[in-house]
């Protein structure tokens, strides 16, 4: 299968599900879409907004991810993390001029 291309995976006996019945966890050596993690190509990396979600992220791979300062990493993957907001919202105005000030007319 090529990198980027998706396939179910058929769920392992007794993993996760979530509510729809859908496996929670990937299997081994693959990443949550079904591709294959690694490859010819590498380490898979995946970078989070903050440690707490770079260590759920990890917790799903079960990868025998070991931490290190500022990331962690297993077998296929690498998963890192930024301080702060990655994205941010624009001000009204960047939008539309009409928009920098609030009025009723143009909600």
């Amino acid at each position: 299968m090529r990198r980027g291309a998706h396939r179910k995976i058929p769920a392992r006996p007794g993993a996760p599900r979530a509510a729809s019945g859908e496996d929670l966890h990937p299997s081994p050596g693959h990443d949550a879409a079904g591709c294959e993690i690694g490859g010819h190509m590498g380490k898979s990396l995946f970078i989070a907004e903050k440690p707490m979600v770079a260590r759920a992220f990890a917790d799903v791979f079960r990868d025998n991810i070991k931490s290190f300062d500022g990331y962690q990493e297993g077998e296929h993957i690498v998963v890192t993390w930024c301080v702060g907001h990655l994205v941010t919202m624009s001000y009204p105005e960047v939008y539309d001029e009409k928009y920098k000030k609030w009025r009723l007319d143009t909600l």
